[in-house]
């Protein structure tokens, strides 16, 4: 009986049935997925908030302040008293050299000592650009620059302090500057430098990348290089400090609009155009399904046995905690933090 009626019903009902069921259940699928979708979107919008919450909580997060803050003030110390030490009945030329090879090895010690730990930015042009394409928190960035700025006036403080009485006025070579040179043609100098160190320390230490070399060396070479052109500041921090114990702040806006504007121009250069992370996340086949013509080196597939392109894999020499907190491991450098 049940075999009879199985074969009364038209094979092209059976069909229907099925498709029709099939659509159904298409459609809640849609809509379920929707729901998630809009969930999604409000939940990301509290996330920023509870993630800075968490964020202070964290026993990495004040690490990361206290390094940042031993790192200006061994920065702001060495180099201003390399200055300092070298203007000694010295020339120009002198304390030009030393406090160019001063703040380059100095900052390739602190950075290899420091990176894992805060990033070891010891610049508030760093971390301001680096919270400008939201590799970091706000919280974090103004924690921060608050450490950094602590920490060089500390340094040129126990300088000024421990310095020999008759020698206290040699602490202004570390201010001092050419005065041939305008307010404005020496923003225009630490505008051009810091952009160049910002960009070197975020290239390299870009953990998507394949970067072959030492991070720390690569900073280093790059402040000692730019500080041989005018012996700019290239660091707001290292203008604050003897600044600050002197009591002399002429024409102080400059050392730090200047390195600050650099270092977000320079932030935003990597992000947007030479971020490997960026590249690709955003590459994708055009409407004919064929890749574009150009890539990226992450993006290049030497294998001819493998169809589809190798995904860009990160590199731990290059990797540091910066970004979001969290409540097991920190976040490392290819993290960003949504807010």
């Amino acid at each position: 009986m049940t075999d009879e009626s199985l074969h009364t019903i038209p094979l092209e009902h059976n069909i229907d049935y099925h498709i029709m069921s099939l659509f159904e259940r298409l459609e809640a699928m849609r809509k379920d997925s929707h729901g998630n979708a809009i969930n999604n979107r409000l939940s990301s919008t509290l996330q920023p908030k509870r993630n800075m919450q968490g964020e202070i909580r964290t026993l990495e997060f004040w690490r990361s302040i206290i390094s940042e803050c031993l790192a200006s003030f061994f920065y702001v110390f060495i180099v201003c008293g390399a200055a300092a030490g070298a203007g000694v009945g010295a020339s120009v030329s002198s304390v030009l050299l030393a406090t160019a090879l001063a703040s380059g090895l100095a900052m390739a010690a602190l950075t290899q000592c420091f990176i894992h730990i805060s990033g070891a930015h010891i610049n508030p042009a760093v971390t301001l650009a680096a919270c400008i394409i939201r590799a970091i928190s706000p919280i974090r960035a103004a924690m921060y620059i608050t450490a950094q700025c602590g920490g060089g006036i500390a340094g040129a403080a126990l300088l000024y302090g421990v310095t020999v009485p008759g020698y206290q006025g040699n602490l202004q070579a570390a201010i001092s500057h050419s005065a041939s040179l305008a307010a404005w043609e020496r923003f225009g100098v630490e505008f051009s430098l810091t952009f160049v160190v910002v960009l070197t320390y975020f290239v390299s230490t870009d953990s998507m990348k394949r970067f072959m070399g030492n991070s720390a060396i690569t900073v280093g070479s790059a402040y000692s290089a730019c500080s041989f052109v005018s012996m700019p500041y290239l660091n707001p921090a290292r203008s604050l400090g003897p600044s600050f114990v002197l009591n002399k702040w002429d024409n102080h806006w400059v050392y730090w609009f200047g390195p600050l504007v650099g270092g977000i121009a320079s932030g935003l250069l990597f992000e947007y155009v030479f971020s490997t992370r960026r590249n690709s996340r955003t590459h994708k086949p055009n409407a004919d399904n064929d890749s574009s013509s150009i890539h990226s080196e992450d993006e290049l597939n030497y294998d001819l046995d493998v169809e589809k392109p190798q995904m860009p894999v990160k590199y731990p020499q290059n990797t540091y905690p910066r970004g979001q907190a969290s409540t097991k491991t920190a976040i490392a450098s290819n993290a960003v933090y949504k807010f």
